[in-house]
């Protein structure tokens, strides 16, 4: 009989069969493929995870069966090779999977307008929470209005730390899951008040990098979409409040 050729991609897959883990232990699975392979401490996992406690037995079976790594009795850590096979396996499920920890995230980077103050986390905790979003924005690339959001709070948080490559490279993510939901519900007010703050966002981007041609075109786009939104929720004083203040930001430039 001929031996049947395989790739060692095809060896590790198949010693690790996800099949034989319950659902919450797969679940849990996805959760740590989005986040970096790298030890995370149980009071970080619980701060994103508001059902983890309820989890944490599932949580200690997958240290014990060798599907994450277990240090000091409170990290966990998965491999690089487990974290490549999970993606693949579970990606039609990633997004649901992952959906408490992405609103776990925007929970603790929200901020206010007014101040960027964070009354969720401290800058030190939100430094670590805006370190687990590699992975997850990475991998999550649908149109999504969690996803939307996150991206947006990334990009603020990035922004006020001045790193102004990824707060564009956010913003800009924002921006496009934006136009996807959009695109793809155009009678859908929230979606299109979405894509007009996403416009603000990189408007007030530009504004604030001196780069005024493109920060003129996104507030333009953004007062577009606003005053058809006035047009339709005349009532709705918040559309009214955005483009009054979008059509000023464009008479100061």
């Amino acid at each position: 009989m001929a031996l049947r050729e395989t790739t060692p991609e095809a060896v590790i897959a198949a010693m690790y069969d996800l099949s034989e883990l319950s659902e919450v232990e797969t679940a849990l699975l996805s959760v740590f493929s989005l986040l970096p392979a790298e030890f995370i401490s149980y009071a970080s996992l619980e701060a994103l995870l508001p059902n983890l406690a309820g989890q944490e037995t599932a949580l200690l079976d997958l240290s014990q069966k060798g599907w994450l790594d277990r240090q000091d009795g409170t990290e966990f850590k998965i491999s690089p090779v487990v974290q490549e096979i999970v993606l693949r396996k579970n990606q039609p499920r990633l997004l649901e999977d992952g959906r408490g920890l992405i609103k776990g995230l925007i929970n603790k980077l929200e901020y206010e307008p007014s101040s960027g103050h964070m009354p969720n986390a401290d800058y030190q905790q939100a430094g670590l929470f805006a370190h687990y979003d590699g992975q997850l924005v990475l991998h999550l690339d649908q149109a999504d209005e969690d996803l939307a959001i996150l991206c947006e709070r990334l990009g603020n948080y990035q922004l006020t730390l001045c790193n102004l490559p990824r707060a564009l490279r956010y913003f800009a993510d924002h921006a496009k899951l934006s136009q996807a939901l959009h695109h793809a519900y155009p009678e859908h007010v929230g979606f299109k008040n979405g894509l007009a703050v996403a416009y603000i966002k990189l408007g007030e981007f530009y504004q604030q990098t001196s780069q005024l041609q493109p920060a003129k075109d996104y507030y333009r786009q953004a007062e577009q979409l606003l005053a058809e939104l006035v047009k339709q929720s005349p009532a709705f004083a918040e559309f009214q409040n955005n483009h009054d203040w979008v059509t000023a930001r464009l008479a100061e430039l």
